[in-house]
């Protein structure tokens, strides 16, 4: 296939997506819900996301546009992100593992149950290829080193009874073919000097034609049999691969490689862009954002009367202070005065009364999600993320002509735009750091020329300011600083937690879904799960793992029981999971 048949794939996913998200936003925005009215909405929205989760997987697998693919992977991993926080929902609401496709749902979106079946990302595997090889390597040198041979395949030891029902099938199997001789020879001799040439010639006819018709019948039986079993599904269908499926996998392939060089190309310009970037532009950029702030200081002292205070780095630095209003009084009096002291003060009050209403809202909420005939969803920590991703799509990519670029490599003037501002971030935060050791200088100068009270009100206002600066959150305790990886890998390994095991993917758990659940539930009855429901299970602890990492990434607080299923807080723990990566 072309890059553009996968552009196009891309531009009618992001449809998709839309209709998908303006869905999923309606429903948070009913607010909680009768519990029959919402698991079809919720139901439709799983499959909605199934089928996005397989294009998307399908256009990050083979686009070779390196920036392009970067939103891809952010579309993909919200979508996943979704997708597991529905099977979240869907699970309190039911009180169950397993939750049935609704037929409803896959009639109105033309969907086979097979297509409704989440499929698990390409490039789990793909990007983590060699690490997962080095690990698997690393177990089994460990072992070595311990001691530990890999089992040798036994040979099949029989039983006394089993070897005598050998024997005796070969010894009445060795007296039937010399009793079939010896009749053979005592016939031979019976017809022995008759003459029927003429008989013999129409009885070999009459032989030969209820052998071969035989053989067609029997032929005929078999390949009767053979449809029936493939019918109703109690045989797999041969699988030959023909010379068009063959190219189509050479061409995949082919798509992968370039694919990998595009991005090597990519991350090669990123840092031959930068520094060129910051030949031209680093000196220019320094003295342009030191002369703005010291012309900025010098007309905050001339308006005030007073030195202003540089916010700290993660505050936003100069940034920040640009942003606050300077003709008011509430930006000229410091944080760190009594004044602002008593407003913050007044500030917590007012929050903790409103934490207070909060927590009766948050009573009121437990009251209402007590109600067994009303649900509603959890906050998502992913569809603000996807959303902003497609509109950054649509913004971007979607109109983007790619006729100047048909080898869909990296496109030079994004990059240098993206260098620019993490330049320009970089030299403030250094010219910043030089106004704030000016402005100790300025104030230090400046107290000195004041009276004896202007300099202890300015020595408290300091003490207080630096209180300010140590709040910090607190670290997570390492249980074993003294311990590496490495040593830990061996431990478990050696106590027999960590064990190789042979390559088994979730396809080889061959078994059809259970069709008739939403039917059975609509009457009453729990259906009896099949082998592909708890296949879908298997696929939904796989991606748990990796659904808690995009968590972190997107900042979420949501502890549902998917999060609290896999603790992360001891390394013993975190190496324990990424063995069955």
């Amino acid at each position: 296939m072309s890059n553009k048949t996968y552009n196009d794939l891309l531009v009618e996913t992001s449809e998709l997506i839309g209709e998908a998200t303006q869905a999923d936003e309606a429903l948070f925005e009913a607010g909680a819900a009768d519990r029959n009215t919402l698991l079809p909405i919720l139901l439709e929205l799983r499959v909605r996301y199934t089928m996005l989760l397989s294009r998307l997987d399908t256009v990050y697998d083979q686009l070779l546009q390196p920036q392009k693919r970067m939103i891809v992977k952010r579309l993909l991993e919200s979508c996943l992100g979704r997708l597991i926080e529905i099977k979240h929902d869907l699970v309190e609401m039911r009180l169950t593992d397993h939750t049935f496709d609704d037929d409803e749902a896959l009639v109105k979106l033309q969907v086979t149950p097979n297509q409704a079946e989440p499929c698990i990302p390409q490039f789990f595997i793909r990007e983590r290829a060699e690490e997962i090889e080095s690990r698997r390597q690393f177990v089994l040198d460990t072992l070595r080193k311990l001691g530990y041979e890999p089992p040798k395949p036994q040979p099949l030891v029989l039983t006394e009874q089993q070897a005598v029902i050998i024997i005796q099938s070969h010894e009445r199997a060795r007296q039937g073919r010399l009793r079939g001789q010896f009749m053979k020879e005592i016939r031979l001799l019976k017809e022995k000097g008759r003459d029927q040439k003429g008989e013999m010639s129409a009885s070999a006819a009459t032989a030969i034609q209820k052998v071969w018709r035989g053989f067609l019948a029997r032929r005929l039986t078999r390949r009767r049999k053979i449809e029936e079993q493939l019918l109703i599904g109690m045989e797999l269908p041969p699988y030959m691969e023909s010379e068009a499926q063959r190219k189509a996998e050479e061409v995949k392939d082919y798509r992968r490689k370039l694919q990998s060089e595009r991005e090597k190309e990519y991350q090669a310009a990123l840092v031959s862009i930068e520094e060129d970037l910051r030949k031209q532009h680093e000196k220019k950029l320094n003295e342009q954002i030191g002369d703005e702030l010291r012309r900025w200081i010098r007309e905050y002292y001339d308006r005030t009367g007073r030195f202003p205070e540089m916010p700290s780095e993660e505050s936003g630095g100069s940034r920040a202070m640009y942003s606050r209003t300077g003709t008011g009084m509430d930006s000229e009096i410091s944080k760190s005065s009594p004044v602002s002291s008593k407003e913050s003060k007044r500030s917590k009050e007012s929050k903790d009364k409103k934490n207070g209403k909060g927590d009766e809202n948050g009573k009121n909420g437990k009251e209402d999600a007590d109600d067994l005939d009303t649900y509603k969803c959890a906050s998502s920590a992913f569809l603000k993320d996807m959303t902003g991703a497609n509109e950054e799509y649509e913004d971007i990519w979607k109109f983007k002509e790619d006729a100047d670029n048909p080898h869909e490599r990296y496109y030079k003037d994004m990059i240098e735009r993206e260098k620019m501002v993490k330049i320009e971030q970089e030299i403030r935060n250094i010219v910043d750091e030089l106004m704030r050791n000016e402005l100790e200088l300025l104030q230090a100068a400046y107290d000195r020329d004041r009276a004896q009270k202007g300099k202890k009100s300015k020595k408290q206002q300091k003490k207080t300011r630096r209180g300010g600066k140590k709040s910090k959150k607190k670290k997570e305790k390492d249980l074993t600083p003294d311990r590496t990886t490495e040593s830990l890998f061996e431990e478990l390994v050696s106590n027999g937690i960590i064990r190789p095991y042979p390559l088994v993917k979730i396809d080889d758990y061959i078994g059809e879904k259970c069709f008739v659940g939403a039917s059975y539930r609509e009457s009453g009855v729990e259906a009896t799960p099949c082998l592909g429901d708890v296949r879908q299970l298997a696929f939904v602890q796989k991606i748990v793992s990796y659904s808690l990492v995009l968590q972190e990434h997107h900042g979420t607080q949501n502890k549902n029981y998917y999060s609290n299923a896999i603790r992360r807080s001891s390394k013993y723990q975190e190496l324990i999971m990424e063995a069955f990566l």
